[in-house]
């Protein structure tokens, strides 16, 4: 596992160095992608707080490039992380925050399907929709 997170350590200098130093915006997806393996590996690991602040950093770069180009093929990405997001925020006791984020993916993957159409988004809504009765289910049995 501490080699995955080595791996993941190079990839994410490298296309941070292409990305915002050589303006190769092309390789966002990449760098997103890098970001979110290498917080996949720290949650293996059990550090949360790392895991946390390894999510927040792809929606950085989601939310930058939202704003100045137009990369659809992060949506999918982006919708994984926050829900991961939340789920570790949840892990460390802040619940709220975690739900906060949860329900931010519902509401920019509904506004993305009223502008574009792509059906193929509203699996997530789905899989959030399932988290949140689960959460309340949880909450209501004492668990």
């Amino acid at each position: 596992m501490a080699g995955e997170v080595a791996f993941d350590d190079k990839a994410i200098v490298v296309y941070d160095q292409l990305v915002n130093q050589q303006g190769r915006s092309e390789l966002a997806p990449k760098s997103v992608r890098a970001y979110m393996n290498k917080a996949y590996a720290v949650s293996d690991l059990g550090d949360r707080r790392r895991e946390v602040a390894l999510y927040e950093q792809p929606i950085r770069i989601w939310e930058r490039l939202a704003n100045e180009e137009d990369h659809q093929e992060l949506f999918e990405d982006l919708a994984r992380c926050r829900v991961q997001l939340g789920n570790a925020l949840i892990a460390l006791g802040e619940r709220k925050r975690g739900l906060s984020e949860m329900h931010s993916v519902r509401t920019i993957l509904e506004a993305e399907i009223a502008q574009t159409g792509c059906t193929g988004l509203k699996r997530f809504i789905v899989v959030l929709q399932k988290k949140s009765q689960s959460m309340i289910a949880e909450r209501f049995s004492g668990s």
